[in-house]
């Protein structure tokens, strides 16, 4: 693992001042370089879950939320220039495509905006897909934690009794018990 703790700077498209195309493309920028922590993040998690390594889980599983913490609140920040850019659209209505955005961007601004969009929207594609593998990787490794659980749970139970289901079962192999009938 190379590193689990989030370096995350503080949002800095936060300055209403600005131009919102400007505030448009530092929210891109910054959402970029974010979604590119989280995917090393990911990346670093599967490999943790391949060695088993809870400590390491432990803290890549903070630092990504760190992380999408961070993501939600540049967000807030992109959607609030793109309705500004786009004008007059009500807090809860759909946001516009990129394509209508740039639409009202001119010049190198509009090229520059259009990379960055289509590079997060490719950052996305890779970050759902590992997202998945660990999801699968986790699912897999929770499972034979419990088979493990259950191997114990019947090897300290020979009666059956208190099976890892929770269901009473056959014995497995014959019990010694007496009953004393003298008194």
């Amino acid at each position: 693992m190379t590193s689990a703790t989030s370096t995350t700077p503080s949002v800095t498209t936060t300055d209403d001042t600005l131009d919102p195309t400007i505030r448009l493309e530092r929210s891109l920028h910054e959402l970029v370089q974010s979604h590119e922590r989280l995917l090393e993040l990911t990346v670093q998690h599967r490999a943790a879950i391949a060695r088993s390594s809870a400590p390491e889980l432990d803290a890549l599983v903070r630092a990504q939320h760190t992380e999408i913490k961070r993501i939600a609140e540049l967000e807030q920040h992109r959607r609030q220039a793109v309705r500004e850019l786009v004008g007059g659209l009500p807090r809860r209505a759909p946001q516009p495509t990129i394509e209508t955005v740039l639409q009202r961007v001119a010049g190198e601004v509009r090229e520059r905006i259009g990379g960055l969009a289509e590079r997060l929207r490719g950052l996305l594609t890779r970050l759902q897909r590992e997202r998945a593998i660990v999801q699968r990787a986790t699912a897999s490794l929770v499972s034979h934690m419990e088979g493990l659980m259950r191997q114990v749970a019947a090897s300290l139970s020979p009666s059956g009794a208190y099976a890892a289901s929770g269901r009473v079962e056959a014995p497995r192999q014959p019990i010694a018990a007496g009953l004393d009938v003298t008194s």
